[in-house]
């Protein structure tokens, strides 16, 4: 089969050209900053699109892209988290077509948790595998420079080519807050329809003044019913009370203390991890999280999923 990448000279692009050429499928590179005047013609003569690129502009380059992709009638994956944070009303009739697992925990595979849950009444977990690494190496008396060495080299950075303490942190929390719109608009929390879509950040970095504390714990965010709040240092981008109400629902992302959750299980590492309640009960869901393989992966099992889904529908 031919499959299309989309911004495949990048890390994950590399991985996927690396991986599908292993599984004997042929890969045509589209660079994001080639004319898009020639992507239909291009993808016409593929089976599958793959869109590997960064989140640069609200994922408008990645929804044309998509919605491209998909009136040539081809089934399409994508990791780039902008296209499905700001684009979600847009988008939501055609999920069946579109792969997005890798969009929300890397190669973890948390999102399966939507599938069959009914009424979600709580997510509560770290969706933000370099956050949770460069903590964990802060916490054991590594440097800064060291850790975001560390980070650079295994590939898990966001791309915005910054490696100081407040550039990584405001790429990474715009990252967190993509990835909780997401969870938000995919989960139907008690029904809701309302659509939840990210809110810029204004860089306010004055926490950093306690990072030194901060890097004692974990960065966590929580989606629930609030009668109360988590208890969290508050950061949540532009909202300094760390909340926005949406109707019934309180959001938060802020620090916490691992030792005061003894229920949840915290990953160590790049991993990513998951807690969703619903009124059947709990499911959790651990992996690695961060990583240009893993993303990889995930979105080939994306891809190998939607083909069998398509196939079976042509079948009958």
């Amino acid at each position: 089969m031919k499959m299309m990448i989309v911004g495949g000279n990048g890390q994950v692009g590399q991985a996927l050209c690396y991986e599908l050429g292993y599984l004997g499928h042929e890969t045509v590179i589209f660079s994001s900053k080639d004319d898009r005047s020639g992507f239909s013609k291009k993808v016409w003569d593929c089976d599958g699109v793959f869109i590997a690129i960064p989140t640069a502009d609200h994922g408008e380059k990645a929804f044309a892209y998509i919605t491209d992709s998909l009136r040539e009638g081809k089934l399409v994956v994508t990791c780039e988290k902008g296209s499905l944070s700001w684009y979600f009303p847009d988008l939501r009739e055609y999920l069946d077509r579109i792969g997005f697992s890798a969009t929300v925990g890397g190669g973890s595979g948390m999102l399966s948790l939507f599938e069959n849950s009914f009424r979600v009444k709580r997510i509560f977990g770290v969706v933000n595998a370099t956050l949770n690494f460069l903590l964990l190496k802060l916490a054991t008396g590594q440097s800064w420079e060291s850790a975001v060495r560390e980070a650079v080299a295994l590939g898990i950075l966001e791309p915005n080519g910054s490696s100081d303490l407040i550039g990584v942190m405001r790429s990474e929390f715009g990252d967190v807050l993509s990835k909780l719109c997401i969870l938000f608009n995919l989960s139907k929390v008690m029904g809701a329809r309302r659509t939840l879509r990210p809110i810029n950040f204004s860089g306010d970095t004055s926490f950093l003044e306690n990072f030194e504390e901060f890097s004692r714990r974990g960065f966590r965010v929580a989606i629930y019913i609030g009668k109360e709040e988590i208890a969290m240092i508050p950061v949540l981008f532009t909202y300094r009370d760390s909340f926005v109400r949406r109707e019934k629902w309180l959001i938060q992302a802020g620090f916490v203390d691992p030792k005061s959750f003894p229920e949840f299980s915290f990953p160590r590492d790049r991993g990513n991890t998951l807690l969703v309640e619903d009124y059947s009960g709990i499911s959790q869901v651990t992996g690695t999280g961060a990583g240009p393989r893993e993303t990889a992966g995930m979105m080939i099992a994306d891809m190998n999923r939607l083909m069998m889904k398509n196939q079976n529908r042509s079948l009958r």
